[in-house]
């Protein structure tokens, strides 16, 4: 009996020993958690990493835009002196531009370049000192809003406010934003001019252009490579010895040597298909209707935009003509297949008729089911400015324009004022992308990215 008691109150003795180890392993528990808890809302606290930006505009592309005629010689051959000494750290490029003009063109007003599109703010007789000081409150006009444009744009696109630094004496500006990853979007995002424009067209039939081109492509072939009939040189280390070569490595060598031969004697039509039409045995029988000229590969765009604003071929086209590639890919079964198309565009001297400062909200646009596009809504002067526009231009292109592509380019099937859309084969995030930067404003002259550091 006793023997039983004893056991029993060791029992007993063993739970409520258990009992407090377990309670006071909980409370341990509890307090690891609460420790936990307090770490991880401190930890929440701390601001996020982000990225600092250092932008930088650019006012060689401010002055040119706000000169009478660029390419007149007087202004042109200071402005590339100035911009070349500019890129050698010679001194801020504005004095440098008035002391280049003034050393080439003794006694001259620079205000004759520049009065035509800015008579509120110049006069004819106008110093070359005071002309100076009035692009230097361009320049800082232009960097001011170029601010405001990147915290509207960096708010729409949902990501933190920035805090911009404005660097005057440098033209630049230094942009804060926390929380924000070092990714190209971004900086696309950020970079991007959305620069809307609304430009009347060449039409390929009417004008000839595609003609003008493929005639002009001899001369081109000529200034390219120096002789009219073209012998490509063999390179001795490459050379492959036909009594040892296979017949897949003759057919091979003899396809690159022919096509050399062919890009060298065609250089444009080698490259882009122009927008001719032709009958069954490939003979050219009329041209193509539309803006469109020649389509080409996206990979060799940019050298036919050298070869096609060579010299020789500016002789031959017009002063105003300006070619721009479509800003997406044709499409083969619902796929881009590679290829886009080049448009021939009327760029007045004086700027578009219409652009995004005439816009005064821009949405997405899906009405139609499947298919994405942008609805824009013109302010009072854009729609006066767009009526007077559409009427002159009924059943003929109109060309809208972002930054030198061409997103659309539809014919005027009526007058159309207050509202307008811009159509293609968008995504609805292109599409919502497209809205974004117009509602958010366009950059007034290009920018570039020269320093990017992480928070």
């Amino acid at each position: 009996m006793k023997n039983k008691s004893f056991l029993l109150s060791i029992n007993l003795i063993f739970i409520m020993v258990s009992f407090c180890l377990l309670s006071f392993t909980n409370g341990i528990s509890s307090v690891e958690k609460d420790i936990e808890n307090h770490t991880n809302s401190e930890l929440n606290l701390k601001p996020k990493s982000g990225i600092i930006v250092t932008m930088e505009v650019s006012i060689p592309d401010l002055v040119a835009g706000l000169v009478n005629d660029p390419r007149k010689q007087e202004f042109k051959t200071p402005f590339v002196a100035a911009v070349e000494r500019s890129n050698a750290v010679e001194g801020n490029f504005l004095d440098l531009f008035v002391a280049e003009f003034e050393k080439l063109n003794e006694g001259v007003l620079i205000a004759k370049h520049f009065f035509n599109h800015n008579r509120k703010r110049i006069s004819r007789t106008s110093s070359n000192s005071e002309i100076l000081t009035w692009l230097k409150s361009k320049a800082a006009e232009a960097l001011n809003e170029t601010g405001h444009v990147i915290e509207k744009r960096a708010m729409q696109y949902g990501l933190s406010k920035p805090k911009i630094t404005y660097k005057t004496e440098l033209n630049a500006l230094v942009i804060e934003l926390p929380g924000v990853p070092d990714n190209d979007v971004v900086r696309n995002k950020l970079t991007a001019n959305a620069l809307l424009r609304f430009y009347e067209v060449y039409e390929n039939k009417f004008n000839g252009i595609a003609g003008l081109i493929l005639q002009s492509e001899p001369s081109l072939s000529r200034a390219l490579y120096g002789e009219e009939l073209i012998e490509v040189e063999s390179d001795d280390s490459s050379e492959i010895d036909p009594l040892l070569a296979t017949d897949d490595e003759l057919s091979e060598t003899s396809t690159i040597v022919a096509d050399a031969q062919i890009q060298k004697k065609y250089p444009i039509s080698s490259l882009m298909h122009l927008a001719f039409r032709y009958n069954e045995t490939g003979e050219i029988i009329d041209y193509q209707e539309g803006s469109v000229v020649g389509y080409a590969n996206v990979k060799d765009t940019a050298e036919l935009n050298f070869r096609l604003n060579h010299e020789v071929m500016r002789i031959s086209l017009p002063q105003d003509l300006v070619f721009m590639w479509d800003s997406k890919e044709l499409e083969s079964e619902g796929q881009p297949n590679g290829l886009v198309g080049l448009h021939a565009i009327k760029v007045p001297l004086n700027g578009p008729r219409v652009d995004g400062r005439d816009i005064q909200s821009a949405a997405v646009d899906n009405r139609v089911v499947g298919e994405f596009g942008v609805s824009m809504k013109m302010n009072q002067i854009g729609a006066t400015k767009w009526e007077e526009m559409t009427t002159d231009n009924l059943n003929k292109q109109v060309a809208i324009t972002m930054d030198g592509s061409v997103f659309s380019a539809p014919v005027v099937n009526g007058v159309m004022n207050v509202n307008s859309s811009i159509t293609g084969n968008f995504t609805s995030a292109e599409a919502k992308d497209l809205a974004t930067l117009i509602n958010a404003g366009s950059i007034p002259v290009p920018v570039k990215i020269v320093q990017i550091e992480t928070l």
